[in-house]
C-alpha cells in the first residue's frame, strides 16, 4: 500500500494556491461585495416597506370638496318654461341626445321632455334614477310622467347641478369606485393591453425587461419598449412619492416598490388602487386621476354607460395622456385607440361584429370638457366659502371630499346675470366711468339664495359687491322698530295710531334732525301697521326715539350681527354693512 509523506501533501497545495490566486480573491470580492449590497439592501427595503405602509397603506387620496346647486324639483303647477328647464338640465350636464334613455341625457320634442335623470344622494334620503317625462304647457308644468312605470308623479327631483369644486394642496380631480363598479371590459382590457401578466406576475416581468433592454440595444438607443407591470405604474404614479424621471436610481426604487406591493396585497387591491389613481388628462391646473373622472371628463358620462370604443380610448389614453389627447391629436388619439381595440380583440375580449363595429365608430369624446370648471359661479361661491369658513376649520375642507349642497338655481342664476348685463347697457353712457352691479336673489319663500351677481364682469372673479360692498341698511331696520315697540303690548300694538307729522330730534349742540317721508308728504295719524307697511320715515322716527336707539342697536347685533351707533340716524337704518 503506497505511503504518502504529509510534507508532499502539503507543497502540493501550495502549488495549487499560487497556480490560481486569483481566484481566491474574486471569492473574497464576490462576498464582500454580496455583503457590503445586503447591509444596503436590506435596510433600504425595510425603509421603502415603512414608506408604502403609510403612504399606500391607508390608501388617502386628497378628494376636492364639491358645491352643488339646489336640486330640480319638477310638479304640475310649476312655474317653468322648455328654455328655462333646458338651462337647468345644460347646467347639470345633460345631453341632448335625442333619446334620453341612458342616465344624464335627455329628448326635446317641443314642450315635451324625455329626461333620463341621475340617482343622487339628498340630504334625507337616497333618489334613485328614473326615466321621466316632463310636459310643460302655459308657462308652467302640465305633467311629470314616470316612463317606466307609466304613472303620473306629483313631483320628481333631478340631480343638482356641480356649481364649483374647491381644492386641497392639490389641484387633482378625482372621484373614488370600487374595482366592481368598474366594467369588466375595462378591468380586463386594460391588463390585455398594458400588462398580460398581472394576474401572474410578482410586480415586475422579468421577460418584459429584457425584451425592451435588447430593443434598446439593437436600436442604438433610438427605440424604447415599455416593460413597465400595472404595479410598477402605480408605484410611480405619485402615491407613493417617487416622480417620473427617467433616471437608474427612480427605476430601482420603482421596481423594489413594486416588489413590495405585490407582497404586502393582493391583486385587487392594487388594481382597484390604480383605477382611482392613473393620470388620465389635464383640464387648466387641474389633473384628472382615475377612470371615473376620466369618463365624466372625456365623454361626459357615467363610467357604466361607457361603450367598447370608449372603453378602449380609455385604456389607450394610459400610456400618455397628453400625447394622445383625442382632444388636441384626434388623428394620434384615433390610432391608439385601435391599437387597443385590436388587443381586445386578438383575446377574445370582444367579437367580430363587436370589433368592426367599435374600429368604425368616430372617438366621441365631447368637444368640451364633460366635468364642470372649477368656480362657474365665482360670486355664488365666494358666499358659500365665507360661510363655510364660519363653520369649519380650514384644515377640515381641504381635500376632505365633501358635498356642499346651496340652494342655487342655476336658471336663477342665469336670468340674474342677464338682467345685470342689460341693465347697465341701457343705463350707461360715454360721459361716465363704467358703472359697476351686484345683485341678491332670494326665495321668499325659505329664504334660500337663489342667486348671486358680484360685478359687472358676472364670471370673473374679485371684489364681490354683493357681499362685500358697504352700503346703508336703509329701510331694512325698521321692522326691528316696530318688533320693539310690539313687544310692549300694554303701550303699542298693530292698530295703535301713531302721529305721522313733521318731527324734530334735538341732536345736541343746537343740532336739530327733521326727518321727512319719501314722498315730502305727511299723513297724520296713521295705524301702526299702515306706518310700517308704508314705510313712513316720520312716524317710525317717533316710535324708535320711544323705544330708544341704544335698544334697536343691541337688538339689531344679537338678531342680525349688524354693528351700530346708537344714534337717532340709526332708526332709519343710517349705517354701513
Amino acid at each position: 500500500m503506497p505511503r504518502y509523506d504529509q510534507d508532499d501533501q502539503d507543497e502540493d497545495y501550495d502549488d495549487l494556491d499560487d497556480a490560481h490566486p486569483w481566484r481566491q480573491r474574486l471569492v473574497t470580492w464576490a462576498l464582500a461585495a454580496l455583503g457590503l449590497g445586503l447591509g444596503f439592501l436590506i435596510p433600504y427595503t425595510l425603509y421603502l416597506n415603512h414608506q408604502v405602509s403609510q403612504r399606500f397603506g391607508a390608501l388617502q387620496w386628497q378628494l376636492p370638496t364639491r358645491v352643488y346647486a339646489r336640486p330640480l324639483q319638477l310638479s304640475p303647477g310649476l312655474a317653468m318654461d322648455a328654455q328655462t328647464l333646458k338651462t337647468e338640465l345644460d347646467a347639470a350636464a345633460y345631453r341632448d341626445d335625442g333619446a334620453g334613455t341612458r342616465p344624464g341625457t335627455y329628448a326635446r320634442d317641443g314642450g315635451r321632455f324625455t329626461i333620463a335623470s341621475r340617482g343622487f344622494g339628498d340630504i334625507d334620503a337616497v333618489v334613485p334614477a328614473r326615466r321621466l317625462q316632463v310636459s310643460l304647457s302655459g308657462g308652467s308644468v302640465a305633467s311629470v310622467r314616470d316612463l317606466a312605470r307609466g304613472q303620473n308623479l306629483k313631483s320628481a327631483l333631478l340631480d343638482p347641478a356641480r356649481i364649483a369644486t374647491l381644492y386641497g394642496q392639490k389641484q387633482e380631480e378625482r372621484r373614488l369606485v370600487r374595482l366592481e363598479e368598474v366594467p369588466e371590459l375595462l378591468v380586463t382590457g386594460l391588463q390585455a393591453v398594458e400588462d398580460r401578466d398581472f394576474g401572474t406576475h410578482h410586480g415586475i416581468d422579468l421577460s418584459g425587461i429584457i425584451r425592451a433592454i435588447w430593443v434598446a440595444v439593437r436600436s442604438g438607443g433610438e427605440t424604447r419598449q415599455g416593460a413597465s407591470t400595472l404595479t410598477q405604474q402605480l408605484a410611480r404614479s405619485g402615491l407613493l412619492g417617487i416622480g417620473k424621471e427617467v433616471t437608474p436610481s427612480r427605476k430601482f426604487n420603482e421596481i423594489l416598490f413594486a416588489l413590495i406591493l405585490e407582497a404586502r396585497y393582493d391583486k385587487r387591491t392594487i388594481l382597484e388602487a390604480y383605477m382611482n389613481q392613473v393620470y388620465m388628462g389635464q383640464r387648466g391646473s387641474q389633473a384628472i386621476h382615475g377612470v371615473a373622472a376620466a369618463s365624466e371628463f372625456w365623454f361626459g358620462r357615467e363610467l357604466d354607460s361607457l361603450s367598447t370604443e370608449q372603453i378602449a380610448l380609455l385604456i389607450g389614453i394610459v400610456k400618455g395622456p397628453s400625447h394622445y389627447d383625442p382632444r388636441r391629436n384626434p388623428e394620434r388619439a384615433l390610432d391608439r385607440r385601435n391599437l387597443a381595440l385590436d388587443k381586445l380583440h386578438e383575446t377574445g375580449l370582444i367579437k367580430d361584429p363587436e370589433w368592426k363595429r367599435a374600429r368604425a365608430a368616430p372617438l366621441g369624446v365631447t368637444r368640451t370638457p364633460g366635468m364642470a370648471a372649477a368656480n362657474r359661479f365665482p360670486a355664488y361661491v365666494d358666499l358659500v366659502r365665507r360661510q363655510l369658513a364660519r363653520d369649519y376649520p380650514e384644515s377640515a375642507l381641504q381635500g376632505a371630499g365633501l358635498s356642499v349642497l346651496t340652494g342655487m338655481s342655476p336658471s336663477a342664476q342665469a336670468y340674474a346675470e342677464g338682467a345685470v348685463t342689460r341693465t347697465l347697457k341701457s343705463v350707461e353712457n360715454k360721459k361716465r366711468p363704467p358703472l359697476q352691479a351686484g345683485l341678491v336673489l332670494t326665495d321668499v319663500h325659505d329664504g334660500d339664495v337663489l342667486a348671486v351677481v358680484g360685478s359687472r364682469n358676472v364670471s370673473q372673479p374679485g371684489f364681490n359687491r354683493a357681499v362685500e360692498a358697504q352700503r346703508p341698511v336703509g329701510s331694512l331696520l325698521k321692522p326691528f322698530v316696530y318688533l320693539l315697540a310690539l313687544a310692549q303690548p300694554d303701550r303699542y300694538s298693530l292698530a295703535s295710531y301713531v302721529d305721522d307729522g313733521p318731527v324734530t330730534v334735538q341732536l345736541g349742540k343746537n343740532r336739530r334732525w327733521n326727518p321727512t317721508n319719501s314722498d315730502r308728504r305727511s299723513h297724520g295719524s296713521v295705524r301702526l301697521v299702515d306706518a310700517l307697511a308704508h314705510s313712513y320715515n316720520q312716524a317710525t322716527v317717533r316710535i324708535g326715539m320711544k323705544v330708544d336707539p341704544e335698544r334697536l342697536v343691541n337688538l339689531v347685533r344679537v338678531l342680525a350681527g349688524i354693528q351700530a351707533e346708537a344714534n337717532p340716524s340709526v332708526i332709519l337704518g343710517a349705517t354701513d354693512q
